[in-house]
């Protein structure tokens, strides 16, 4: 996510994240701290004022005579639970052996406080078991308040009664808590607050260095004479400097001679080609020519007539062949822009394929839109069209008919014009030399083909892409910027 800012704002952004995990991690232990303390401070107040309680009853029992029935246990002791719970501002309630209410100091609390008016079955259970250490209720679910049962017995260990006992801070523990996140909230937003303004000014001084190299770098050029770069401090950036030095003078002279050697190889490559490429049709018209003086020094009239013909229209058929290839050249090297139209997609394909009628192929149009309309050179475009085409049926592979489709189809602003045949498709591993100047896959092509055509379609501010796969079928991707049709 961070990787499409600045290096600044990554290192600040990340010391932000590293300080607020802090903050974040030191807040909540010191949240669980406060809350856990409170519980054991809750726990420890439950059982001083439950000894207390204990305490009060047992001296209160042995001024009785240490024996008591339990018959009038709720007699005796009524007023001295209603003094305890006063003084310990608590709820203190009274049962029978056999869990049943007996008296409290305030019977209304059962309501409000929805505290069970007979002993719950499992603690019950334990206490008739013998067992005379405090129960708590786990299952009680008032807000804020514990519950607790214990047996209540006299000097000589006999059970007497069953003592309930409800205890709660709740409104100090969240006073409390609430206090402690105020005042924690507070002083981690003025840390934080300082902490970023820290952060900040240390990512401009980590990444200042960084900016002065890069702007330095920026202003490199290696078409004219540069200046090493200069670092006054031998740290990682000095190195990085002094590498950078040395690679850019070792990347000065490459580039230099591999300018010299493209320079010098691309003018011999095309002399060759040039030469290449019209030596080919001068070969049949210098056989033609030597084949028309021997008929002439015959002096057959009658056969040199109809050999002049054969000749005329021979030489005729070279010189459109040398015309193509200048003609070809002309446009591959041409700078001059093209005079754009609107032109219609699918009128054009569909009036291109009649001249394929007596070709061994079938050529199908596909339009998902007919409205469209694109902006282009006409015969640039039949140039491209005719040599894809064509270069699609050279292509047929023997035993299979050749399909050839044009779909022509309209998606995010662009018109798209697929041409797709099921032919031998192109080698993955000459892909990348496809729209070259010189690439040919075929014995007698040019190889100027795609490169023209790609020159062309960047000349009408239009793209052409290839996908093919090996004994497959080739498709290529013409793509026009959308023309209105208002």
């Amino acid at each position: 996510m961070l990787w499409g800012f600045t290096l600044r704002t990554r290192i600040y952004l990340s010391m932000l994240a590293i300080l607020a995990l802090a903050f974040l991690v030191t807040g909540i232990v010191a949240i669980y701290s406060d809350i856990e303390q409170n519980k054991a401070f809750k726990q420890e107040a439950l059982e001083r004022k439950e000894k207390s309680v204990r305490a009060s009853l047992d001296y209160f029992l042995i001024h009785e005579g240490g024996h008591m029935s339990p018959d009038s246990v709720a007699f005796k002791f009524a007023d001295k639970i209603c003094e305890l719970a006063d003084v310990h501002q608590m709820f203190i309630g009274l049962f029978d052996l056999r869990g049943e209410y007996l008296i409290s100091n305030n019977s209304a609390y059962l309501d409000s406080l929805q505290i069970p008016t007979i002993v719950p079955q499992p603690i019950l259970n334990s206490i008739q078991n013998g067992y005379d250490k405090k129960l708590l209720f786990e299952e009680y679910k008032h807000e804020g308040y514990t519950l607790a049962y214990w047996l209540f017995s006299d000097i000589d260990g006999h059970p007497i009664a069953i003592i309930a006992m409800d205890y709660s801070n709740a409104d100090e523990e969240s006073k409390d808590v609430k206090d402690f996140l105020l005042g924690v909230t507070g002083s981690y937003l003025v840390l934080f607050f300082i902490a970023a303004v820290i952060a900040f000014i240390l990512s401009r001084y980590i990444t200042r260095s960084l900016r002065t190299i890069a702007q330095r770098m920026k202003s490199t050029d290696l078409s004219q004479n540069f200046e090493p770069l200069h670092w006054e401090y031998q740290d990682e950036i000095g190195n990085l400097v002094v590498e950078y030095n040395k690679m850019l003078s070792v990347l000065k002279i490459s580039a230099d001679q591999l300018a010299e050697k493209e320079r010098e190889g691309a003018w011999r490559e095309m002399a060759q080609q040039i030469a290449h490429d019209i030596k080919n049709p001068l070969t049949p018209m210098r056989l033609r020519v030597q084949h028309l003086k021997r008929q002439f020094d015959n002096e057959d009239k009658a056969q040199f007539q109809s050999h002049l013909l054969v000749f005329i229209q021979t030489m005729t058929e070279q010189i459109d062949a040398l015309a193509n290839i200048a003609n070809t050249f002309s446009q591959l090297a041409r700078t001059e822009t093209l005079e754009m139209e609107k032109i219609s997609p699918e009128i054009f394909f569909q009036s291109l394929t009649t001249f394929y009628k007596d070709e061994d192929c079938s050529i199908d149009v596909f339009v998902n839109n007919p409205n469209v309309s694109i902006s282009a050179n006409h015969n640039a475009l039949h140039r491209i069209a005719t040599n894809l085409i064509t270069n699609a049926i050279q292509a047929k592979k023997d035993g299979v008919n050749m399909h050839i489709d044009i779909k022509i189809a309209q998606h995010f602003g662009k018109v798209f014009v697929v041409i797709q045949d099921n032919g031998q498709g192109i080698p993955e591993n000459m892909m990348g030399q496809l729209f070259q100047p010189k690439f040919t896959t075929k014995k007698t092509g040019s190889g100027l083909g795609l490169a023209t055509a790609k020159a062309l379609m960047e000349k009408m501010n239009g793209q052409i892409l290839c996908k093919s796969r090996n004994q497959i079928g080739t498709r290529f991707y013409l793509v026009f910027p959308t023309v209105s049709n208002e």
